[in-house]
């Protein structure tokens, strides 16, 4: 007898009955991504806290601090079905390609230090992108045993603090001056350093994590070997976490269109320009100049606009 012939409908109804199945006897379990590299991922089961180490599936681009899914058969054959909605992700702006570098994070901190001092521009760029990515952040300023920071950085650093709210640490990883109050504010937190080099977020990060140390012992035999600033990895702390990953050591600053930088000065909004779009430069009946002339808007805030503005070309 000949056999009838399945209809499309018919054969994705079949398909479907057959996932389901397979997912009635699989395990499976909601993880936290703990390390990153290349070939392997390092998962920790968010009930039963074992550690898992799977094979990279590059077609999900999952990165360290993301909640994921892990299925299988069994605990020896697990692999990565599906990431959790995420609440943010720190990329790369790029207007060719976005390059996640990690998610789910409470705290970015901004390293910044006395020696050598940093470029403030920077700094109101780096708060610009933070912005954009809707992530927290502090400010650290780092080496403070060698001494403070110039008159320059200090009035940007108290403008910063005074229009914008941004909390201004001062430490030394070396003395460990203010590691307890940077200890408090990253309580029950997932945190991220990053910054430009030279400003010791790898002494930062052995200090807060003491005897954990940063080095990665967990990975397979085939990965060790590799040198420890390749791997992303999440950090457990007493209270919280640290994220320590090389792409934010190396974080690019891209092109910020002109709503975007305006994000990173939202100070200027007690100003209530009356123009929706107005860029806030010489601009007739721009209310800016006058908050600043008032004391509303900071001066250094305003240079720092100017600048970013001209670097980008907006």
């Amino acid at each position: 007898m000949k056999r009838k012939k399945l209809s499309e409908k018919q054969h994705q109804n079949m398909t479907l009955s057959r996932k389901r199945q397979s997912s009635k006897e699989a395990i499976e379990f909601e993880a936290l991504l703990r390390a990153h590299q290349n070939r392997f991922l390092l998962c920790e089961s968010l009930t039963s806290g074992e550690v898992f180490q799977i094979h990279n599936n590059k077609r999900f681009q999952a990165v360290v601090g993301d909640k994921v899914l892990l299925s299988g058969p069994d605990l020896e054959n697990l692999k990565l079905s599906e990431i959790l909605p995420r609440r943010n992700l720190l990329e790369r702006l790029n207007q060719r390609q976005r390059a996640p570098l990690a998610a789910n994070i409470d705290l970015a901190c901004m390293v910044f230090a006395c020696q050598p001092e940093g470029w403030p521009q920077v700094l109101a760029q780096y708060r610009c992108y933070l912005k954009v990515l809707k992530i927290p952040h502090i400010v650290i300023i780092n080496k403070i045993d060698i001494g403070l920071p110039g008159s320059q950085w200090c009035e940007r650093l108290k403008e910063l603090e005074h229009f914008s709210g941004d909390k201004v640490f001062y430490i030394s990883a070396h003395t460990r001056e203010g590691i307890a109050e940077l200890e408090q504010e990253l309580t029950q937190k997932t945190a991220i350093f990053l910054g430009p080099s030279g400003t010791g977020k790898s002494s930062l990060l052995k200090t807060m994590l003491g005897e954990n140390s940063i080095k990665v012992g967990e990975l397979s035999q085939s990965e060790r070997g590799t040198h420890t600033t390749s791997v992303t990895q999440y950090y457990p702390l007493a209270s919280g976490g640290l994220i320590d990953s090389p792409g934010v050591r190396q974080f690019s600053l891209e092109q910020l269109s002109l709503p975007q930088l305006l994000e990173g000065f939202e100070d200027f909004k007690v100003a209530q320009c009356r123009f929706h779009d107005c860029e806030h430069i010489l601009s007739q009946g721009c209310a800016v100049p006058c908050a600043i002339e008032g004391g509303f808007v900071g001066p250094r805030r305003y240079e720092d606009y100017l600048f970013l503005k001209k670097k980008f070309e907006i």
